[in-house]
């Protein structure tokens, strides 16, 4: 899950994932973005895709354009 802050007004969503293989893994992921009573908000963020390298990690990061978001959701594809 990733992990909820607020930084110069603005929900922040950070979440660390971690490659264990001895390859490179190529990741595809999207936030979404809900508002208190969970209902979703749009235009959604856009999808993107990251390498991790062998046995290594990253962090990924989205900042809600939205002010009424309070809570994220991080989908991960590969």
């Amino acid at each position: 899950n990733p992990d909820l802050s607020s930084q110069s007004g603005k929900l922040v969503a950070t979440s660390t994932i971690y490659n264990e293989k001895n390859v490179p893994v190529t990741l595809n992921y999207q936030f979404y973005w809900y508002e208190e009573s969970g209902l979703e908000l749009h235009p959604l963020d856009k999808s993107a895709t990251v390498i991790i390298p062998a046995q290594g990690r990253i962090e990924l990061t989205a900042a809600s354009p939205f002010l009424s978001a309070s809570q994220v959701r991080l989908y991960l594809w590969l």
